[in-house]
């Protein structure tokens, strides 16, 4: 566990649901590629977020992610999914080499080749958006200390990275 992880680690348990869903819905998708990542995982249980074929999972909170291609990532797949809260536009899944844009948008599950060049498009509100998100509760802790962009707005789209560590096999 990350330190992060073990501070809180109730956090963590609640949300292990969510991850093994995403876990199933990998191997209906790709089950070729998640048995072959599962298998590598089990070498290095410790190290495996339990019954699922992934170590990892990166959450990012309206973020937009430049062009780029991960790096360690067992295989080089990762699964994508999203959460959502209030309303938004753009966030798009953008993968060059295909000329494509996906709306990953909640309840939806993206395996991808990530260690192909991809990231997503910027995300905004209209006005209309702005006016709905501005009635919503405030559910989100202000932290002046992070000044990330985005983490001040009223809506969510908070994105989802699962993946298998490569060299976590070299731990003991």
């Amino acid at each position: 566990l990350s330190y992060h992880t073990s501070q809180n680690l109730d956090k963590y348990e609640s949300g292990k649901p969510y991850i093994h869903d995403i876990d199933r819905w990998y191997k209906k998708l790709y089950p070729s590629h998640h048995k072959k990542q599962l298998e590598r995982a089990n070498l290095q249980p410790d190290f495996k977020i339990d019954h699922t074929a992934f170590s990892t999972v990166t959450m990012n909170r309206n973020f937009r992610t430049a062009l780029h291609k991960d790096a360690g990532d067992w295989g080089g797949y990762a699964c994508l999914s999203v959460v959502e809260y209030g309303q938004y536009s753009g966030g798009l899944f953008i993968i060059p080499a295909y000329g494509i844009g996906i709306n990953l948008r909640q309840d939806d599950i993206l395996v991808a080749k990530v260690n192909e060049f991809h990231g997503n498009s910027e995300i905004y509100t209209t006005p209309e958006q702005e006016e709905h998100n501005n009635t919503l509760e405030d559910v989100f802790k202000a932290n002046p200390e992070v000044g990330t962009i985005g983490a001040y707005e009223r809506y969510a789209r908070i994105s989802f990275v699962s993946y298998l560590r490569e060299k976590l096999i070299e731990c003991s």
